[in-house]
């Protein structure tokens, strides 16, 4: 009985631990997805197209 009892503690003493590893590494992989796009903000804002002065401010109604 004992032993089973040490066993099943083993067991869940392993699985917390394994749980606690898979969430570190989703923490780990949301913070790095996180610098990337940090990363690449502003190269998107850069590589936005400019419009041409005075473009954009008459409607041509016979289009």
């Amino acid at each position: 009985m004992s032993v089973d009892l040490a066993m099943a503690a083993v067991a869940l003493n392993q699985a917390q631990t394994a749980q606690s590893v898979g969430i570190k590494m989703l923490k780990m992989q949301a913070e790095m997805q996180r610098s990337v796009v940090d990363l690449l903000a502003p190269a998107v804002e850069a590589a936005k197209a400019q419009t041409a002065p005075g473009t954009g401010t008459k409607v041509d109604k016979l289009a």
